[in-house]
């Protein structure tokens, strides 16, 4: 995504603290064991805080994932998102996870506003709830 494109996105969102909750695309770098070197995915995130009101700024998120191992899934942290349940988020994997335990902070230059795909306060605020509840459960289990 280029960095001209979001410059202009930007500048339209009066509040970055109207994105919490928001489901985005971002770019999301991973290293690549086949060519060994490190390369870059989009990705959707579920916007969880901003540290300014105005962009741009660096904004914490929960990655959403297709986890294609079972076993890689966490019975407690990965929060599942069904076309049954969810299908207005529009989302590529069916099911897709909110990867509650890998927090994550990225830059805004990272992520496209030009394509939303829902906002949970609005649409599923009882699951954004719930993410929130076991956000809570993980970070209290820390330390």
């Amino acid at each position: 995504m280029s960095s001209k494109t979001n410059q202009t996105l930007q500048p339209s969102i009066k509040n970055a603290q109207d994105l919490i909750g928001k489901l985005c695309d971002s770019r999301f770098a991973y290293f690549d064991n086949k060519a060994q070197m490190y390369k870059y995915k989009l990705r959707p995130v579920l916007i969880i805080g901003v540290e300014k009101e105005k962009l741009p700024c660096d904004i914490t998120v929960f990655p959403v994932s297709k986890v294609s191992r079972s076993e890689n899934i966490h019975k407690d942290f990965d929060y599942p998102l069904t076309q049954e349940y969810h299908s207005s988020l529009n989302l590529k994997y069916d099911p897709s996870y909110v990867r509650v335990h890998k927090v994550t902070t990225i830059h805004s230059k990272d992520i496209s506003f030009n394509y939303t795909n829902s906002c949970l306060n609005t649409e599923y605020p009882q699951v954004l709830s719930e993410i929130v509840e076991k956000f809570h459960e993980f970070s209290g289990s820390l330390f």
